[in-house]
């Protein structure tokens, strides 16, 4: 999960984990394996464009120009998932619920960042763009496809640019993170 990170965002992401932890008194263990992460976001991907385009398509094939290309190219893909593909993708889903369930049980948190860089400049090149948006998917892929709550403090900097701590606990325990962004 932390190896794909640039070396600056690494540097705060640690940083500002140790910081949380040791203002609030928690333990800190680095798990040596996750999960297949690409596989997860391509699940989550798969199932997510499916759903858009189900939900949406509609309104994407009647209003062709409402969308910036490359969004509405991401719609569109959603109509060539088959149902077959969807089924396979739901299944690499739950897979991904069963292994945090086992590595990230209730009464503990996975911290990551929020992001994979921080906010790239307005006028990046679309390929990078794309590549940021594949590695940020990666992260923030993790809550959604398990169902769990996650929390985004805004304690990160990469350089003078801020970043977000994210915090992803057990279903349901969505006011056990409060505390750590020091809400009671």
């Amino acid at each position: 999960l932390l190896d794909a990170l640039a070396a600056d965002v690494r540097l705060a992401f640690d940083a500002a984990l140790l910081a949380l932890a040791g203002r609030a008194g928690l333990q800190v263990t680095v798990l040596d394996e996750l999960g297949d992460l690409a596989a997860w976001a391509a699940a989550f991907r798969t199932v997510q464009t499916a759903e858009a385009w189900r939900t949406h398509g509609d309104f994407v094939t009647a209003h062709p120009d409402a969308l910036a290309p490359a969004v509405a190219a991401r719609f569109r893909s959603g109509a060539t998932v088959t149902r077959a593909e969807e089924s396979a993708a739901r299944s690499v889903i739950e897979d991904a619920r069963a292994t945090l369930a086992r590595l990230v049980p209730a009464g503990t948190a996975l911290a990551l960042p929020a992001a994979s860089s921080t906010a790239p400049p307005i006028d990046v090149d679309p390929d990078a763009m794309d590549a940021v948006r594949a590695a940020t998917i990666r992260l923030t892929c993790i809550a959604s496809l398990t169902g769990r709550p996650a929390l985004v403090l805004p304690t990160m900097r990469v350089g003078r640019d801020p970043m977000g701590l994210c915090l992803v606990a057990a279903p349901g325990e969505d006011r056990a993170l409060l505390p750590l962004a020091g809400v009671s």
